[in-house]
Protein backbone atom coordinates (compact mmCIF):
# COMPACT_ATOMS: atom_id res chain seq x y z
CA UNK A 1 0.00 0.00 0.00
CA UNK A 2 2.77 2.57 0.69
CA UNK A 3 3.89 2.21 -2.94
CA UNK A 4 0.59 2.32 -4.85
CA UNK A 5 1.04 5.96 -5.92
CA UNK A 6 4.58 5.49 -7.24
CA UNK A 7 5.15 5.48 -11.00
CA UNK A 8 5.43 2.12 -12.78
CA UNK A 9 4.59 0.17 -9.61
CA UNK A 10 2.65 -3.01 -10.45
CA UNK A 11 1.92 -6.23 -8.63
CA UNK A 12 3.04 -7.99 -11.82
CA UNK A 13 6.32 -6.76 -13.33
CA UNK A 14 7.01 -9.59 -15.79
CA UNK A 15 6.85 -9.05 -19.56
CA UNK A 16 3.99 -11.54 -19.99
CA UNK A 17 1.67 -10.10 -17.38
CA UNK A 18 -2.00 -11.08 -17.25
CA UNK A 19 -3.29 -7.59 -16.40
CA UNK A 20 -3.03 -4.54 -18.61
CA UNK A 21 -1.64 -1.18 -17.61
CA UNK A 22 1.67 0.57 -17.05
CA UNK A 23 1.49 1.36 -13.34
CA UNK A 24 1.00 5.06 -14.03
CA UNK A 25 -2.69 5.60 -13.31
CA UNK A 26 -2.54 6.27 -9.58
CA UNK A 27 0.66 8.31 -9.93
CA UNK A 28 -1.16 10.57 -12.40
CA UNK A 29 -4.14 10.80 -10.04
CA UNK A 30 -1.93 11.93 -7.17
CA UNK A 31 -0.06 14.41 -9.39
CA UNK A 32 -3.26 16.04 -10.66
CA UNK A 33 -4.78 16.26 -7.20
CA UNK A 34 -1.64 17.76 -5.70
CA UNK A 35 -1.53 20.34 -8.52
CA UNK A 36 -4.88 21.56 -7.16
CA UNK A 37 -3.60 21.65 -3.60
CA UNK A 38 -5.31 18.43 -2.56
CA UNK A 39 -4.36 15.04 -1.17
CA UNK A 40 -5.27 11.44 -1.90
CA UNK A 41 -5.03 8.47 0.45
CA UNK A 42 -5.48 4.73 -0.11
CA UNK A 43 -6.60 2.22 2.50
CA UNK A 44 -7.22 -1.52 2.42
CA UNK A 45 -7.81 -4.21 5.03
CA UNK A 46 -6.05 -6.84 2.92
CA UNK A 47 -6.38 -9.16 -0.08
CA UNK A 48 -9.90 -9.50 -1.52
CA UNK A 49 -11.28 -6.89 0.89
CA UNK A 50 -11.35 -3.97 -1.51
CA UNK A 51 -9.77 -0.55 -1.24
CA UNK A 52 -10.92 2.92 -0.23
CA UNK A 53 -9.45 6.00 -1.93
CA UNK A 54 -10.07 9.31 -0.18
CA UNK A 55 -9.58 12.59 -2.06
CA UNK A 56 -9.52 16.04 -0.45
CA UNK A 57 -9.64 19.17 -2.63
CA UNK A 58 -9.80 22.82 -1.57
CA UNK A 59 -12.86 24.64 -2.94
CA UNK A 60 -10.66 27.08 -4.86
CA UNK A 61 -9.45 24.21 -7.03
CA UNK A 62 -12.94 23.60 -8.39
CA UNK A 63 -13.13 26.90 -10.26
CA UNK A 64 -9.49 26.53 -11.38
CA UNK A 65 -10.25 23.11 -12.83
CA UNK A 66 -13.12 24.63 -14.81
CA UNK A 67 -10.71 27.09 -16.42
CA UNK A 68 -8.43 24.26 -17.43
CA UNK A 69 -11.26 22.28 -18.98
CA UNK A 70 -12.38 25.28 -21.00
CA UNK A 71 -8.90 26.13 -22.28
CA UNK A 72 -8.06 25.09 -25.81
CA UNK A 73 -5.52 22.34 -26.39
CA UNK A 74 -3.03 23.45 -29.06
CA UNK A 75 -2.59 21.32 -32.16
CA UNK A 76 0.44 19.05 -32.08
CA UNK A 77 1.90 20.80 -35.09
CA UNK A 78 3.29 17.66 -36.76
CA UNK A 79 3.88 17.80 -40.48
CA UNK A 80 3.31 14.61 -42.44
CA UNK A 81 6.93 13.58 -41.97
CA UNK A 82 5.98 9.89 -41.92
CA UNK A 83 3.81 10.11 -45.03
CA UNK A 84 3.56 6.79 -46.86
CA UNK A 85 5.06 4.69 -44.04
CA UNK A 86 3.14 1.57 -43.05
CA UNK A 87 3.51 0.99 -39.31
CA UNK A 88 2.35 -2.12 -37.49
CA UNK A 89 1.59 -1.13 -33.88
CA UNK A 90 1.47 -3.86 -31.23
CA UNK A 91 -0.05 -2.51 -28.01
CA UNK A 92 -2.49 -4.34 -25.71
CA UNK A 93 -3.60 -1.23 -23.78
CA UNK A 94 -6.51 0.31 -25.78
CA UNK A 95 -5.98 3.90 -24.60
CA UNK A 96 -2.24 3.81 -25.30
CA UNK A 97 -2.84 2.21 -28.69
CA UNK A 98 -5.35 4.89 -29.65
CA UNK A 99 -3.07 7.77 -28.65
CA UNK A 100 0.02 6.35 -30.37
CA UNK A 101 -1.94 5.55 -33.53
CA UNK A 102 -3.32 9.10 -33.57
CA UNK A 103 0.18 10.61 -33.34
CA UNK A 104 1.42 8.38 -36.17
CA UNK A 105 -1.56 9.10 -38.39
CA UNK A 106 -1.24 12.84 -37.76
CA UNK A 107 2.31 12.49 -39.05
CA UNK A 108 1.09 10.87 -42.26
CA UNK A 109 1.67 7.18 -41.51
CA UNK A 110 -0.68 4.29 -42.24
CA UNK A 111 -1.24 2.38 -39.00
CA UNK A 112 -2.43 -1.15 -38.33
CA UNK A 113 -2.95 -1.73 -34.59
CA UNK A 114 -3.06 -5.20 -32.99
CA UNK A 115 -3.03 -6.39 -29.37
CA UNK A 116 -0.73 -9.42 -29.33
CA UNK A 117 2.39 -10.97 -30.82
CA UNK A 118 0.30 -13.64 -32.53
CA UNK A 119 -1.96 -11.05 -34.16
CA UNK A 120 1.10 -9.12 -35.36
CA UNK A 121 2.61 -12.17 -37.05
CA UNK A 122 -0.71 -12.95 -38.70
CA UNK A 123 -1.16 -9.40 -40.03
CA UNK A 124 2.34 -8.92 -41.44
CA UNK A 125 1.79 -10.81 -44.74
CA UNK A 126 -1.33 -8.73 -45.43
CA UNK A 127 -0.24 -5.29 -44.20
CA UNK A 128 3.41 -5.33 -45.39
CA UNK A 129 4.74 -2.97 -42.67
CA UNK A 130 7.72 -0.67 -43.18
CA UNK A 131 8.16 -0.56 -39.40
CA UNK A 132 7.17 -2.60 -36.36
CA UNK A 133 6.40 -0.60 -33.20
CA UNK A 134 5.80 -2.95 -30.29
CA UNK A 135 5.20 -2.83 -26.56
CA UNK A 136 7.29 -5.29 -24.55
CA UNK A 137 4.72 -6.18 -21.89
CA UNK A 138 2.16 -8.16 -23.90
CA UNK A 139 -0.17 -11.03 -22.91
CA UNK A 140 0.98 -14.64 -23.50
CA UNK A 141 4.06 -13.69 -25.57
CA UNK A 142 6.17 -10.62 -24.88
CA UNK A 143 7.59 -8.11 -27.33
CA UNK A 144 10.92 -9.92 -26.98
CA UNK A 145 9.24 -13.14 -28.13
CA UNK A 146 7.67 -11.29 -31.05
CA UNK A 147 10.86 -9.72 -32.39
CA UNK A 148 12.76 -13.00 -32.09
CA UNK A 149 10.07 -14.73 -34.13
CA UNK A 150 10.11 -11.94 -36.71
CA UNK A 151 13.90 -12.14 -37.06
CA UNK A 152 13.69 -15.90 -37.60
CA UNK A 153 11.18 -15.70 -40.47
CA UNK A 154 12.18 -17.11 -43.84
CA UNK A 155 10.60 -14.17 -45.69
CA UNK A 156 11.86 -10.60 -46.12
CA UNK A 157 9.69 -9.58 -43.17
CA UNK A 158 12.56 -10.68 -40.92
CA UNK A 159 14.39 -7.48 -41.96
CA UNK A 160 11.60 -5.04 -41.02
CA UNK A 161 12.94 -2.27 -38.73
CA UNK A 162 11.50 -2.42 -35.21
CA UNK A 163 11.19 -0.14 -32.19
CA UNK A 164 10.39 -1.22 -28.63
CA UNK A 165 8.04 1.23 -26.90
CA UNK A 166 7.76 0.13 -23.30
CA UNK A 167 7.50 0.90 -19.59
CA UNK A 168 10.52 -1.36 -18.99
CA UNK A 169 12.86 1.61 -18.95
CA UNK A 170 16.20 0.65 -17.38
CA UNK A 171 19.51 0.47 -19.26
CA UNK A 172 19.38 -3.32 -18.87
CA UNK A 173 15.91 -3.33 -20.49
CA UNK A 174 17.25 -1.21 -23.37
CA UNK A 175 20.17 -3.57 -23.94
CA UNK A 176 17.85 -6.56 -23.83
CA UNK A 177 15.58 -4.97 -26.47
CA UNK A 178 18.50 -4.24 -28.79
CA UNK A 179 19.95 -7.72 -28.30
CA UNK A 180 16.59 -9.31 -29.08
CA UNK A 181 16.43 -7.56 -32.47
CA UNK A 182 14.91 -4.10 -32.01
CA UNK A 183 16.72 -1.14 -33.60
CA UNK A 184 15.63 1.31 -30.88
CA UNK A 185 14.15 1.31 -27.38
CA UNK A 186 11.84 4.09 -26.14
CA UNK A 187 10.59 4.33 -22.57
CA UNK A 188 6.97 5.24 -21.83
CA UNK A 189 5.65 7.83 -21.47
CA UNK A 190 7.16 9.25 -24.66
CA UNK A 191 6.89 12.68 -26.25
CA UNK A 192 5.24 12.48 -29.71
CA UNK A 193 8.08 14.45 -31.29
CA UNK A 194 10.65 12.01 -29.90
CA UNK A 195 8.66 9.06 -31.20
CA UNK A 196 8.38 10.54 -34.70
CA UNK A 197 12.06 11.53 -34.75
CA UNK A 198 13.13 8.04 -33.66
CA UNK A 199 10.99 6.40 -36.33
CA UNK A 200 12.61 8.60 -38.99
CA UNK A 201 16.07 7.72 -37.71
CA UNK A 202 15.35 3.98 -37.71
CA UNK A 203 13.85 4.07 -41.20
CA UNK A 204 16.83 6.06 -42.47
CA UNK A 205 19.25 3.70 -40.77
CA UNK A 206 20.87 6.39 -38.67
CA UNK A 207 20.26 4.87 -35.22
Amino acid sequence: MPLVFERFRQAESVATRSHRGMGLGLAIVRHLIELHGGTVLAESEGDNKGSVFSIRLPLAAVSFAGVLLESKIPANGHDEVLKGLRILLVEDEPDASEVIAMVLKDSGAQVEAVESARDALQRMPYFYPDLLLSDIGLPVESGYDLIRQVRSLASDFKKVPAIALTAFATEADRNKSLSAGFQAHLAKPIEPAVLVRTIKSVINGTT
